[in-house]
Order: structure tokens, then C-alpha cells, then sequence
């Protein structure tokens, strides 16, 4: 018997957590350029690296709001 052909039925795009969260990578990126800014004080590199995760948090989450 002959197998009969079927369609895929598509998938709806939907983000998973971790799309929605900034890479390691680009938070370091931008920490560092934030203490750059800052004239590269001495300590406190997690006042840098917070602020860099939140705003790339913020926009991520604007883009995905205009999708």
C-alpha cells in the first residue's frame, strides 16, 4: 500500500526562556564598555555587570514586544 503524503502542520514561533536572556557574552561586552565609560575605576565590576544585564534584558524584552 502505498504511504499516503502529508502535510506538516506548522509550528507557532513561541520564545523559549533562554532566547529571551542575554548571552554571557554580550553582557561582558557591554560591562566592560560601561566601566570604560565610567573611566575605569578600580572594583565594583558587578555594579558594571548588573547594569549591562538589565539593559540588555530591557531590550530584549522591547524587541520581542514588537514582534
Amino acid at each position: 500500500m502505498p504511504q499516503q503524503a502529508t502535510k506538516a502542520t506548522p509550528v507557532p514561533e513561541t520564545s523559549t526562556a533562554s532566547e529571551l536572556q542575554p548571552g554571557q557574552e554580550q553582557i561582558a561586552a557591554l560591562a566592560h564598555a560601561l566601566w570604560e565609560a565610567r573611566g575605569c575605576p578600580e572594583g565594583s565590576p558587578e555594579e558594571d555587570w548588573y547594569r549591562a544585564e538589565e539593559q540588555l534584558k530591557g531590550q530584549i524584552q522591547n524587541t520581542a514586544a514588537h514582534l
